[in-house]
């Protein structure tokens, strides 16, 4: 008998559409090739009855969900939590504050509410071993119900693209390409001021921060002008365009503090096109072992690793990433919790 499997991601893609929301799409597409019979999870679907229920990302918003849905529905939930440099001492001190914080609010804190779906959870899937010991630290998962298995990449990204050098903004290989959300967590204007700083060209694509309005308006005020940086905006992640924009950059610059496992980066190197990353938890974790990295607090060290990244030796990202292999791990993962 075929599993029945709904699937729930962490915000709708109408409203949020960056790298996690698309890791989630293409799963969700390479399964249903994989004759899954599996679907989203709708409102007018609740009572529906159904295997398994797949939620991308613990949101602390769903706990309801570990104490309402059928006992006998198995709970997998892909998680997301970024992945921050604290140092030794300060994720002890900070982890027994957020686990303690109720004791003074006297209401049931993010922490509590994501605590309960996590204590429901049949199987949790992490995207890295950074991330893997952050929920087993945070809320004591049994590290038993936790696999490690990466994001996976459409297969698009695996094959040489149409090249179509008349449309890029630049000469190809000449110029450096960021692809994100413009906000402060990832870091653009730093790399806008090592641009300057050293005469490179730029390429900016990704929508902004609604929620930081001045960060945007701060950008726009320092690439005014500036005909070294172009700022596309945002750019359907589907089009040969942008994969057009990831292959002929001369490197992919992504000076974020905080991450998990950033697609683009790995787009990035399923093309060939070398990498460079802050010098953060996350860039020393498979598949960034040969990225080069920089300081995300120094724009002059960020221009440095620029020009590093021009002699350095980028391995590709091999074939296990492709979306087909990592549906095939989750796929054996579904089957086990029969």
């Amino acid at each position: 008998m075929n599993l029945k499997i709904k699937v729930l991601p962490h915000v709708p893609f109408s409203i949020h559409y960056g790298g996690f929301e698309i890791s989630c799409s293409d799963f969700y597409s390479a399964a249903k090739n994989k004759s899954l019979d599996i679907s989203y999870l709708q409102w007018d679907s609740l009572l529906e009855n159904y295997d398994i229920l797949h939620l991308f990302g613990a949101s602390p918003n769903w706990f309801d969900i570990a104490t309402n849905i059928n006992p006998k529905t198995k709970l997998v939930v892909t998680g997301l939590a970024a992945a921050s440099d604290d140092g030794l001492f300060l994720p002890k001190i900070k982890d027994y504050f957020i686990k303690n914080l109720n004791l003074f609010t006297k209401t049931r804190t993010v922490h509590d509410r994501t605590a309960i779906l996590c204590r429901r959870i049949d199987m949790l899937i992490c995207l890295n071993d950074f991330e893997r010991n952050f929920f087993i630290n945070r809320y004591g998962i049994d590290n038993n119900k936790i696999k490690v298995i990466p994001n996976g990449l459409h297969n698009r990204w695996f094959e040489k693209p149409n090249l179509n050098s008349d449309t890029l903004p630049f000469h190809s290989k000449d110029y450096i390409l960021y692809v994100g959300s413009i906000c402060k967590r990832k870091n653009p204007i730093s790399l806008v001021k090592a641009c300057i700083h050293a005469g490179l060209n730029v390429v900016f694509v990704g929508a902004p921060d609604h929620s930081d309005p001045q960060y945007f308006n701060d950008f726009l005020k320092l690439i005014n002008q500036r005909n070294n940086i172009i700022y596309l905006g945002s750019i359907d992640s589907q089009s040969n365009f942008l994969i057009n924009l990831f292959f002929n950059a001369s490197c992919l610059c992504l000076p974020s503090y905080f991450e998990t496992q950033p697609l683009v980066a790995m787009q990035s190197l399923a093309l060939g096109t070398p990498v460079v990353l802050a010098n953060r938890p996350y860039s020393f974790i498979s598949p960034f072992n040969n990225v080069v990295r920089c300081n995300p607090n120094s724009y002059k060290n960020i221009a440095d690793s620029l020009f590093a990244v021009r002699n350095s030796n980028i391995a590709k990202l091999d074939i296990s990433y492709r979306i087909d292999n990592i549906v095939s791990r989750y796929i054996s993962i579904y089957n086990s919790l029969k």
